[in-house]
């Protein structure tokens, strides 16, 4: 599992899935201090290693927010 505790007042937490021999991401996004629903999406990636897939979701998560959050 991969943290990030603060980008722009959200909390994005990314959590790897297998797919059969692949492995994709979970992601989670909470705004801080609040007591919204988190959004969750599914990054597929279809990475060969854990760690790459945690890597698309960290770097999808922060694209995420700049586009489609009300910051």
């Amino acid at each position: 599992m991969l943290i990030e505790p603060d980008y722009k007042g959200y909390r994005i937490e990314a959590n790897v899935v297998a797919e059969g021999d692949r492995w994709n991401c979970d992601v989670v996004l909470r705004r801080t201090l609040s007591q919204d629903k988190p959004h969750r999406e599914r990054v597929t990636c279809f990475k060969v290693m854990p760690a790459l897939a945690e890597q698309a979701g960290a770097l999808w998560a922060p694209r995420w927010i700049d586009l489609y959050a009300d910051c």
